[in-house]
C-alpha cells in the first residue's frame, strides 16, 4: 500500500471530521421546523373548531420545545505487513447522525383555563383597534354585549341565532367610523392595574359627526364626551363608560363550529347540533368551514376527521383572517404564569 494514498485518506478523513456542521444547519432547520410547528397547530386548531361542532372537548398540544443534535464523526486506520507478502491495509469511515428531540404539552388545568376560558380584556380588543385591525371583525367575533346591546348567541346551543339588529347597526357605525380614523385609545397606569378608554374624536365632516353620534345615541353616552372608560360587563353604569361583555376563547370556537358545514345526516342522526343558518354573504358569517369525502385542493389548511374532510378553502380571504386571528388571541389570553404539567418527550430518529 502506497504510503502517500493513506496520508491523503487520512487528511481527508480529518478535515472532514473537523469542519463544523452547526451553522449550515440553521438557516434550513429553523425555517422546517418553524414551518412543521405552524401547519401542525393550523390543523390541530380546525381539528378542535370540528370537534366542538359534534360536542367533543377541544384537546391541544403544544410544542414546548426542539432540541436537535448533529455529529459527524469519522475514523481511518492504516497497516502495513512485511513478509513474504508485502501489503498495506487502509480503512476509511464515517457516521452522521440526527437526533431531534421535539417536547409536548397538553393544555391542561390552569393552564386550559387561562388560555380557553378566560374572558378577553376589553384592552387587548382596543390595542387591536388602535393597530389597524378591523372593528367589523373584532367585535363580531370577541365581543358578546356592549352597554346591553347583544351579539349573536355565546356558548349556549340555546343562544342567540342572530345578533339584535341595534348591535349589527353598531359595529358598521363603528366601522366607519374607525375607517375615517376618529377612534382612538388611551391607557392609564400598566398592567393589572391599567384602564383602558375609547376616544372618538369630533370631525369637521358632518356625516362623520353625524356617525358619532349615534353611536353615542346606541351606547347610552355623553354627547359633549369624547373620551370613554372601557370595562368588562354587560351594562354600563354612568353616560362616560361603555361596558363590553368579551368572550372567552372557548366561546368563539363554539361560535366558529356552529357555522362549519356537516352533513345533513349527522344533523338529523343527532351526531351533531343544528347549524347556524347563514349565507355566504351574510356579514354576520364570521368564517367558512367545508365538508367533503375528497381530500380538498386549493385548502389554505384541512383535517381528517370522521372519514370525511374539513377544510377553509385559499381564496375565502374573510374565513383565513378570522382563522389566523384566532391563533393570534391564544397569546393574547395567555395572561399567567404556566403551571407544571405533565410532559411529553419524543426522540425522534
Amino acid at each position: 500500500m502506497n504510503i502517500r494514498i493513506s496520508s491523503t485518506l487520512l487528511a481527508l478523513v480529518l478535515a472532514t471530521a473537523c469542519a463544523s456542521i452547526g451553522p449550515p444547519t440553521i438557516p434550513r432547520d429553523r425555517l422546517d421546523y418553524a414551518e412543521a410547528i405552524s401547519r401542525s397547530w393550523m390543523q390541530q386548531m380546525l381539528l378542535n373548531i370540528v370537534k366542538l361542532r359534534y360536542v367533543e372537548i377541544p384537546m391541544f398540544m403544544e410544542v414546548s420545545s426542539v432540541i436537535n443534535q448533529y455529529s459527524l464523526e469519522g475514523n481511518v486506520s492504516v497497516g502495513r505487513t512485511w513478509g513474504d507478502s508485502d501489503f498495506g491495509i487502509a480503512a476509511v469511515g464515517a457516521r452522521f447522525s440526527d437526533r431531534p428531540t421535539i417536547t409536548y404539552s397538553p393544555v391542561l388545568g390552569k393552564d386550559f383555563t387561562r388560555s380557553l376560558m378566560t374572558p378577553i380584556p376589553p384592552g387587548a380588543i382596543l390595542f387591536l383597534v388602535q393597530a389597524g385591525w378591523d372593528v367589523e371583525m373584532l367585535f363580531r367575533t370577541c365581543v358578546h354585549a356592549m352597554n346591553g346591546i347583544y351579539n349573536r348567541g355565546g356558548a349556549s346551543v340555546l343562544g342567540r341565532d342572530v345578533p339584535e339588529p341595534l348591535f349589527n347597526e353598531l359595529i358598521d357605525t363603528l366601522a366607519s367610523i374607525q375607517r375615517s380614523g376618529l377612534v382612538g385609545l388611551r391607557v392609564e397606569g400598566i398592567e393589572q392595574t391599567s384602564s383602558a378608554f375609547m376616544i372618538l374624536r369630533n370631525s369637521e365632516d358632518a356625516a362623520t359627526n353625524e356617525r358619532l353620534r349615534r353611536v353615542r345615541e346606541l351606547l347610552g353616552l355623553s354627547p359633549d364626551a369624547t373620551e370613554f372608560r372601557v370595562r368588562y360587563g354587560a351594562d354600563s353604569t354612568r353616560d362616560t363608560e361603555i361596558a363590553m361583555l368579551t368572550r372567552s376563547l372557548f366561546e368563539i370556537l363554539i361560535e366558529l363550529a356552529k357555522q362549519v358545514d356537516v352533513p345533513q345526516s349527522d344533523i338529523d342522526e343527532l351526531r351533531t347540533v343544528p347549524s347556524t343558518v347563514l349565507d355566504d354573504d351574510d356579514p354576520t358569517r364570521l368564517i367558512h368551514i367545508y365538508h367533503s369525502e375528497a381530500k380538498p385542493e386549493n385548502a389554505f389548511v384541512k383535517v381528517r376527521y370522521r372519514d370525511l374532510w374539513f377544510w377553509i378553502d385559499d381564496r375565502d380571504l374573510p374565513s383565513k383572517r378570522v382563522f389566523g386571528f384566532v391563533l393570534i388571541l391564544f397569546n393574547l389570553t395567555d395572561t399567567g404564569s404556566s403551571s407544571a404539567v405533565p410532559l411529553l418527550t419524543v426522540g425522534t430518529r
